[in-house]
């Protein structure tokens, strides 16, 4: 697929070359005819993003936001762009939360929607919006704030922090995380699902995680390795038995406790071990603040 227009995302963002204490922004040059892709073979096969190879028959210039020795945290790249454009599209509204600025494609993103009347951003490093803030463009129609804050901390606050930020305590109709590299299951463990239960006494309304997709994916891949182990128990080999499983729960076993409440309801004959549908519902339900009583009312009505 060639891309004429420069402005499809080639011209995004227009940040300029810079360093502020430990971060930086650099320019990433793509010769002509280079091929873009919009998703890998994981997030293709966790996620099912679709890929469109895309090139432009012109030098392109990308940026990266980069953290000393830590390596890059974001880019520009159309498959970054491609992710958040799937996600946020005419899914957010309202005031919107944003935790993490990277380069501000999120931001600019969520800001231009018409049915986007207010954002906030909160970024933990003042070098990062020193370097990327001031270089965005947003509607004039839409309020924009920034804080320099750790959005764990900020969550924490609750209703103070809404009151602190707009005056109201009414909180956000919608938000958007993306304060991670990694999408894997610890990150999903460790960070999105903590940041998704501070968030619901100040969040209304759905939150939005970079990733979150492929992350989920993860755990259904793994209950369904479960499933087939608990219906085809190698003999030769010791392991848990279902029974088992249902009951253990380790103080630091967050790998193997998040798939308890799962075991159980197979156990109580809720639903088959290897029932496909019940573990896609399960994973889905997951980590939400409301999960113990979905549960309970799954538990309850079946699969």
């Amino acid at each position: 697929m060639i891309i004429e227009d420069k402005s499809f995302y080639e011209k995004a963002l227009n940040i300029p070359a810079a360093t502020s204490g430990q971060f930086s922004i650099k320019h990433l040059v793509k010769k002509a005819g280079t091929k873009l892709p919009t998703s890998t073979i994981r997030t293709a096969l966790f996620g099912g993003h679709e890929n469109k190879d895309i090139s432009f028959m012109h030098q392109t210039t990308w940026h990266t936001l980069s953290e000393g020795d830590d390596g890059v945290w974001m880019t520009d790249l159309p498959i970054e762009q491609f992710q958040a454009d799937n996600m946020l599209y005419e899914k957010v509204y309202g005031t919107v939360l944003i935790g993490g600025l990277g380069l501000g494609y999120a931001a600019q993103l969520i800001a231009s929607q018409p049915q986007v009347n207010r954002i906030i951003v909160i970024e933990k490093s003042q070098d990062v919006v020193d370097l990327v803030w001031k270089h965005l463009d947003f509607p004039e129609n839409t309020e924009t704030h920034i804080e320099v804050a750790d959005l764990f901390e900020y969550l924490k606050l609750s209703k103070i922090a809404v009151k602190k930020s707009f005056g109201n305590d009414e909180g956000f109709d919608c938000g958007f995380y993306d304060i991670w590299r990694s999408d894997g299951e610890y990150t999903f463990h460790h960070t999105v699902v903590p940041l998704r239960k501070l968030s619901s006494t100040v969040v209304n309304g759905p939150i939005y995680c970079w990733n979150e997709d492929i992350m989920r994916s993860q755990l259904l891949m793994s209950l369904n390795h479960a499933s087939i182990w608990i219906k085809n128990p190698v003999t030769e080999m010791k392991h848990m038995n279902l029974d088992e499983l249902s009951t253990f729960n380790s103080e630091n076993g967050i790998w193997h406790n998040w798939k308890v409440p799962y075991y159980k309801a197979v156990k109580n004959n809720v639903f088959a071990v290897d029932d496909t549908d019940a573990m896609v519902k399960y994973v889905k339900m997951y980590g939400r603040p409301d999960f113990v009583d979905e549960m309970k009312v799954y538990l309850e009505c079946g699969a």
